[in-house]
């Protein structure tokens, strides 16, 4: 089983970690403050109201026990030393931050899937996303000669079992392109899946139901 630790506690872990979560991921964390949980939790809870609507009379129980369920999924501890994952998971845009220096020290085997920086070394893989993340779920590796191949293989699998689709360099233009006349134009829920399935047709579309944080 896949499974991650995330460096970082801004909207962008949060949103990432309700991704992982909610497609049965572990996600370990380390010294997660009170805010940072609630903003998951709530996440978590509003993925389970959109996956089972309240219609038949049982519909509660399987709301709560589904959110049961995802909440398992959350590992939160305050000692570093029992962080476990295959891949750490590095949201704090900072090249080699005292605390992802911390985390790699304990999960030393763990590859870095550094979002929006750079490869640092051959155990780092960066990767960007194109936003609204928790809707497009498309990322791309970006390019380094540098990343060893055992460690670009478990990011890419991490990847394929959250259902995030990679993109290649041609399909991110298009993406980037794609996504901006959205923003500036209808940006509506169902212009944006249309976009999403013309880039990445195989890939799962999200929920129309789904809320966008941009």
């Amino acid at each position: 089983m896949a499974s991650a630790v995330v460096v970082g506690q801004g909207k962008l872990a949060a949103k990432i970690t309700n991704i992982l979560c909610t497609s049965g991921i572990p996600v370990a964390f380390y010294g997660m403050d009170k805010p940072f949980r609630e903003s998951v939790e709530q996440m978590l809870h509003t993925h389970t109201e959109t996956t089972i609507p309240l219609q038949f009379v049982d519909d509660l129980r399987h709301q709560q026990d589904m959110y049961a369920r995802l909440l398992e999924n959350l590992r939160m501890t305050d000692d570093i030393s029992r962080l476990f994952g295959e891949v750490i998971i590095d949201t704090t845009r900072t090249t080699n931050s005292p605390l992802l220096r911390a985390v790699r020290r304990f999960v030393s085997e763990a590859p870095v899937m550094s979002i929006g920086g750079t490869a640092a070394d051959e155990n780092t893989v960066s990767v960007h996303l194109y936003e609204p993340f928790e809707v497009t779920r498309i990322a791309k590796i970006v390019p380094s000669a540098r990343i060893s191949a055992a460690s670009l293989e478990r990011v890419r699998a991490l990847l394929n079992n959250a259902k995030i689709a990679e993109v290649t360099e041609e399909q991110g233009d298009l993406a980037e392109r794609a996504l901006n006349a959205w923003r500036n134009g209808d940006n509506s829920m169902l212009q944006l899946h249309k976009l999403i399935a013309r880039i990445v047709p195989s890939r799962s579309i999200a929920s129309e139901g789904e809320s966008v944080m941009l």
